[in-house]
């Protein structure tokens, strides 16, 4: 096949993957519009993403009673299209055209330019891809669930919460797309749902494009200051700085990582860099489940549909990602405790009556999403967490400022313009300035300069809000409230883990930071209405100095594209494996013949994996299992180094002996069934040992090219 012929077979599978995803969407659209009865959109931007979790999720109960594969998934289909239609009968969709075909025009525009991203940059090779790869594989060669793990034989997925890589494999399994395809395609689709979700959120908020617009922006494209400051940096002749030496202008990964020995991503970072990991996975749900809070928050009374929606997207935000559900669980509760004090309890009824009433459908609907998930918590064992430490190294004002400028500069304007004139507003105003200075100077804690000012003034908008009954307002309050929180919590504590020491912070502001992203950045939206629409002094300055910030805050947009794209000097290809044609061809004609050839689960032996290199790769590119993949992330999951190490020395044994009868034992005692011979086990073993595999009364050679394959004729 030419490169020519690949290309256009790639994009015939580009075209059935977003028309799948179109015709979710516009089959669930009857429920979505009833659900989201009190949105303006009723609910038309999160209808794919709600559809993708509805078909998900019934194809993943079904999988519990016929099993995982394709017929259960097309059953699936089916009953979703059968209760959609049942539903057309009784809620027509009420939906504005020009509405619609926004919402689809972003949907495609997005798609294609992650696409293009993703045709330009498609290795699956780098960061976590390789792992995200082998999660991928190991539930698309699963035949029921949880899924088998495949950097461990003979154990399940029960540590790690892999639901959002099951959306990518159902679609890559009903589609018959090629997993090393629908890598790139699910990571072309998130931003996405992401893009439309985020325009959703701020449209219904405000009923401006406008601001939805800059809702899709914040959440999907910006960036921070970091290219601009190295841009700077540049044009001033400055070399090396208190931070290490300047990196070049096109560059992706510093923005990436503002804080020392930390993770600092964003949502535009995560989808160019291309992890199909949890938590980049998560964003369009999560944005689907702030899509859902919203309406139950303006719904004066929540219909039995939207009670199951909101619980079933609730309870999936801890099996895609379970950093994002104490998050956003806590969101609820604000939006749950601001409704039922705001609200006016019904005719007949007390205020305790009313506020107890609130809080049983509160609860019944996160108790229904735990229920509706309970087969993954039934198989859940989570590790890796020893408790919460106090932290010992903070973040540095300026790091902190590089990343967030925007969106406290936005906050804060909110605040101002909202709180009215009284008695001594600009004393108040001053002596906040001023203690901003001071307490940039106490030691150790030196974003307190932020924390304390924007205390104050969010607490003092809040009571106008709640004076005025400004419920739109209040819920903007509640998002920056909830990351004001998180972001003090990340300066006080962090999660106690596998990295310890310079890094012990590095997975907490990972997780943290991002849902801080998504928050705030629905929060501006909200702001850049208010900043746009209402009359106030100064206007013009700070729309002036607003827009520098935008710019400032785009350059990543075009740097970071140019060079993860590599100039985007290389031919277009959505095949996530090919470029191992070329590094290491072994493997990958391998990998292809165990695709074709080897069925089901059978063990097969590689060297053991250590992560982040190119290791496992049989096991992670095929989801055949093998004795021990990367050894630090199975140590992350599990938790036992004990049960890992005694893994590793046993496969060095393997390999190593020239004593068929020792390995005989080892074989046995790990089920394997296959022994692959590459690059790396020619490297790291003795001669001596690898030259027993060649005896044919106890191997027989399966595969012969670059790499090796040996069946064992011992194991059945």
């Amino acid at each position: 096949m030419t490169m020519d012929a690949a290309l256009w077979s790639q994009i015939i599978y580009a075209a059935i993957w977003y028309l799948l995803i179109v015709f979710l969407g516009i089959v669930l659209l009857p429920v979505t519009s009833h659900v989201c009865g009190s949105l303006h959109d009723r609910g038309y931007s999160v209808s794919k993403t709600l559809s993708l979790l509805l078909f998900a999720y019934i194809s993943w109960i079904l999988s519990y009673a016929v099993g995982y594969g394709r017929y259960g998934i097309i059953i699936s289909l089916l009953l979703v299209c059968m209760v959609c239609i049942f539903s057309y009968k009784r809620f027509k969709p009420d939906i504005e055209r020009a509405l619609l075909l926004r919402n689809e025009l972003i949907f495609g525009v997005v798609f294609l330019f992650f696409l293009v991203m993703r045709a330009y940059n498609p290795d699956i090779h780098g960061g976590e891809k390789v792992n995200d790869f082998m999660l991928l594989n190991s539930i698309i060669r699963s035949g029921s669930l949880p899924p088998h793990d495949s950097w461990l034989s003979g154990f399940q997925v029960t540590t790690y919460y892999y639901f959002g890589t099951y959306v990518i494999a159902t679609l890559s399994k009903i589609t018959g797309i090629p997993a090393y395809i629908a890598y790139n395609l699910g990571m072309s689709l998130i931003p996405a749902l992401a893009a439309n979700a985020a325009f959703g959120l701020g449209y219904n908020l405000t009923r401006s494009k406008k601001a939805g617009l800059f809702a899709m922006f914040m959440l999907v494209f910006a960036g921070n200051l970091y290219p601009a400051a190295v841009i700077s940096a540049h044009a001033l002749g400055v070399n090396s700085t208190q931070w290490g030496s300047v990196p070049g202008i096109i560059d992706y990964w510093g923005a990436s990582r503002i804080i020392p020995d930390t993770i600092t991503e964003f949502p535009y970072f995560s989808f160019i860099f291309g992890d199909l990991h949890a938590h980049a996975i998560a964003i369009p749900f999560v944005l689907l489940a702030i899509t859902l809070i919203l309406n139950f928050y303006f719904a004066k009374r929540i219909s039995p549909l939207a009670f199951i929606f909101l619980s079933l997207s609730a309870g999936s935000l801890f099996v895609i990602n379970s950093w994002d559900y104490p998050t956003y669980a806590a969101l609820f509760v604000m939006v749950l405790v601001i409704k039922s004090i705001v609200s006016e309890p019904q005719p007949g009824s007390g205020k305790i009556s009313h506020l107890l009433r609130q809080a049983g459908v509160g609860a019944a609907i996160l108790l229904l999403g735990f229920l509706l998930f309970i087969f993954f918590f039934m198989d859940f064992k989570p590790a890796g967490i020893h408790g919460i430490k106090p932290v010992v190294v903070r973040t540095e004002l300026l790091n902190f400022l590089v990343i967030y400028n925007v969106f406290l500069f936005l906050i804060v304007s909110f605040t101002l313009i909202n709180i009215p004139e009284f008695r001594y507003k600009k004393w108040i105003l001053a002596v906040l300035a001023l203690s901003s200075v001071a307490l940039y100077f106490f030691p150790g804690f030196q974003t307190l300069s932020v924390f304390v000012p924007l205390a104050f003034l969010i607490g003092i908008s809040i009571y106008f809000f709640y004076r005025d009954r400004d419920m739109e307002r209040l819920f903007i309050s509640a998002l920056i409230v909830l990351g004001f929180g998180i972001l003090l919590f990340c300066e006080l504590f962090y999660f106690d883990d596998a990295f310890s020491g310079a890094s012990e912070r590095m997975n907490t502001v990972f997780k943290y930071y991002i849902q801080v992203w998504v928050l705030w950045g629905t929060a501006s939206a909200y702001a850049f209405y208010d900043m746009c629409k209402k009359t106030y002094r100064m206007k013009n300055v700070l729309m002036v100095i607003l827009s520098i910030l935008l710019v400032l805050n785009s350059v990543y947009l075009f740097t970071g594209t140019y060079a993860k794209a590599e100039g985007f000097s290389h031919a277009p290809n959505l095949d996530g494996v090919a470029f191992m044609k070329k590094t290491n061809f072994g493997s990958y004609d391998a990998i292809f013949w165990v695709n074709m050839n080897i069925h089901d689960t059978p063990v097969i032996l590689e060297a053991p994996g250590e992560s982040f290199k190119d290791t496992s790769l049989i096991s992670a590119f095929t989801g055949v299992p093998t004795v021990i993949g990367w050894d630090g992330h199975e140590y992350t999951w599990r938790d036992n180094w004990e049960q890992i190490s005694q893994r590793i020395a046993d496969v060095n044994t393997i390999y190593n002996t020239p004593d068929y009868r020792e390995a005989e034992v080892l074989l046995k005692k790990y089920n394997v069934s296959y022994v692959y011979i590459g690059d790396v086990e020619l490297s790291k073993y003795k001669e001596t040992g690898i030259r027993k595999f060649e005896n044919a009364s106890n191997f027989e050679r399966v595969y012969r090219g670059a790499a090796e394959i040996y069946r064992v004729k011992s194991i059945k």
